[in-house]
């Protein structure tokens, strides 16, 4: 499989290659205009999508929402005292780590907690540098 597919904004499905059918514009004879069609409901109504992305684009992408949640949970903290806790937040920085470290499981248990304490714009600096290579 190639890294585009197809999706259908008519019946919402996805494919990976579209069928075609001959538009003879009243000609009895070819050449005739070859349509790209959705091969589930026929409609021309389709665009193409990337289904692989680059690791760095993503995390080009994840590392500044993550120091931004931080940083609003670090101001959290300053207002409410360090043992506030909210939830969600957590658990918003916990699935963006473990993403992160799905997508580069040699990823090392410092470097895992930098990450949960990232909150500066030197510290995304630092850390696009060090995925980056």
């Amino acid at each position: 499989m190639g890294s585009e597919r197809f999706y259908c904004t008519e019946c919402k499905r996805y494919f990976d290659e579209t069928a075609f059918y001959e538009e003879r514009h009243g000609l009895d004879a070819p050449p005739y205009e070859r349509v790209a069609i959705c091969p589930h409901c026929k409609s021309t109504d389709f665009e193409k999508i990337e289904i692989l992305i680059d690791k760095f684009e993503m995390m080009e992408a994840l590392l500044p929402a993550l120091m931004y949640i931080n940083r609003y949970m670090n101001s959290i903290r300053d207002v409410f005292g360090l043992n506030i806790n909210n939830n969600d937040l957590n658990d918003a920085v916990d699935i963006i780590v473990e993403k992160i470290c799905e997508m580069y499981d040699f990823l090392e248990s410092d470097i895992q907690s930098e990450l949960f304490d990232m909150s500066t714009e030197y510290d995304l600096e630092k850390m696009l540098m060090r995925f980056n290579g």
